[in-house]
């Protein structure tokens, strides 16, 4: 049951950091693109402000990834050490 809370959490939080980016890009670009006298050097804004939004949207899906993946590694742990103490007990018993 933890894994699904774990699973919408990440969902929502990169729903949130996919629509602030769009709604942040789109605002940026449109302010660049309506000032006609800079088009040279608005492209290049343009094209290192996308670089670092992608490098940013990595980072974040990492970190929700992390996120994800620690709690299922410690369950996973705890379940072979449980698994590990049942087996101990059954070979004590047959002997």
């Amino acid at each position: 049951m933890t894994n699904l809370y774990i699973f919408l959490g990440m969902v929502v939080i990169d729903f949130g950091f996919t629509v602030f980016t769009f709604f942040s890009e789109s605002k940026f670009l449109n302010t660049l693109l309506n000032d006609k006298e800079h088009a040279l050097r608005d492209q290049d804004l343009i094209a290192i402000y996308q670089t670092k939004l992608q490098f940013l949207n990595q980072g974040m899906m990492l970190l929700v990834l992390f996120i994800f993946l620690v709690p299922s590694i410690k369950l996973l742990v705890l379940k072979v050490r449980e698994l590990e103490k049942k087996v101990e007990l059954l070979e004590a018993k047959k002997k």
